[in-house]
């Protein structure tokens, strides 16, 4: 067996038994380098409008490993989360401002956070009653 062949039998995981379905390891290092990508420019840019300050970095961690995860087990298909994750977030913040009478593009994080905290408090109270 040659050098070269080595290399691709260990960057190679058997995935399901009885048939030639494999996953590559480089794929889910690239998927996460993707998702780590995205999602620093993500918290670099709306991090300061999250509140309370840990969700900004669980959000973080849970995406990168989800990603991780999903990209190992499933192949693929899981680029459309990957990619499909930060456009849905995206369109739900163009909506939010919008309802709230915030300029999308410069939003003003204190009053972003004053409206996350209404909305929350409406729904406390509403399981209140």
């Amino acid at each position: 067996m040659n050098q070269i062949s080595k290399w691709f039998d260990f960057f190679y995981f058997y995935r399901c038994k009885g048939r030639d379905n494999y996953i590559m390891l480089n794929e889910t290092i690239i998927a996460v380098l993707i998702t780590l990508t995205i999602n620093a420019i993500i918290l670099k840019l709306t991090g300061h409008l999250q509140w309370p300050r840990w969700k900004a970095y669980g959000k973080f961690v849970v995406y990168i490993l989800l990603s991780g995860v999903g990209v190992f087990f499933i192949g693929v298909f899981w680029y459309i989360y990957i990619l499909g994750h930060p456009i849905l977030g995206f369109v739900f913040h163009i909506y939010w401002c919008k309802k709230h009478e915030l300029d999308w593009k410069r939003v003003d994080p204190i009053k972003y956070i004053e409206s996350e905290k209404a909305y929350i408090k409406s729904l406390e109270d509403k399981k209140s009653k």
